[in-house]
């Protein structure tokens, strides 16, 4: 259904890439001047500072999806997980994603490694029907670097343009930096001992988060598609 709400509210049309739309490769409806002005904005965004790009991450990506969470190192699986997992509990939860149950997203490095992992998990509680669950995994390197909230704020999103009323997370107590960025969304948070729960009421779609979605999901599969590309041509120098 939204899929159809995209098409129909921006008025996007996928074509090959020329030059007149050599940043994007789409064509846009000239008189839909919010549009327009919603991908300029990204775009300028993207040349004018270092941009994190998320990308929605699909079923032939659980090979990377697993070698990004075995990579991480033993507090950082405790805190993701809110227990230490060995290797092959890893293995076995990667294994058993269900695409139609969940959505997932990731930040690719240069190299197209997954260096951040966000999911969504569709669940039905007493809070409501439409409820998500977050989780996020940032790489030890790349902490601090805007990772985790980029991730966060895409979940948020795509959460409301597919009707999702509640966004709760499952934390540990000392997790501070989750709890911190739970709390800067208006989340309620609740603790119990060494966990805690964050739930936060989200607003429903708009026809703006919509578009500030296609935009940023554009961009970021323009990214991939650039690195993978300067990527041959490293290999090949």
């Amino acid at each position: 259904m939204f899929e159809t709400m995209h098409q129909t509210v921006t008025g996007f049309t996928e074509v090959p890439t020329t030059e007149t739309s050599l940043m994007t490769g789409i064509r846009v409806n000239p008189h839909n001047r919010f549009v327009l002005k919603e991908i300029n904005k990204h775009v300028h965004a993207n040349l004018n500072q270092q941009v994190v790009h998320v990308r929605q991450l699909r079923p032939r990506h659980v090979h990377k999806i697993s070698q990004h969470l075995l990579a991480l190192p033993e507090k950082d699986r405790y805190l993701r997980f809110g227990y230490l997992p060995s290797d092959e509990q890893i293995e076995r939860y990667v294994a058993r994603l269900d695409f139609s149950q969940c959505t997932l997203f990731g930040v690719f490095d240069t190299d197209l490694v997954l260096q951040g992992v966000s999911q969504l998990s569709y669940i039905a509680v007493e809070l409501s029907a439409h409820t998500a669950e977050f989780g996020v995994s940032v790489s030890h390197q790349y902490r601090s670097k805007g990772l985790g909230k980029a991730l966060f704020l895409r979940c948020i999103a795509h959460a409301r343009n597919q009707g999702v009323q509640y966004l709760v997370v499952h934390t540990l107590r000392e997790n501070a930096r989750m709890i911190h960025m739970a709390r800067s969304a208006g989340a309620i948070i609740q603790s119990d001992g060494g966990d805690s729960l964050a739930k936060i009421e989200l607003p429903p779609a708009t026809v703006q988060s919509l578009v500030v979605t296609y935009c940023s999901d554009l961009l970021a599969k323009i990214d991939y598609r650039k690195n993978r590309w300067l990527r041959v041509v490293r290999q090949a120098l």
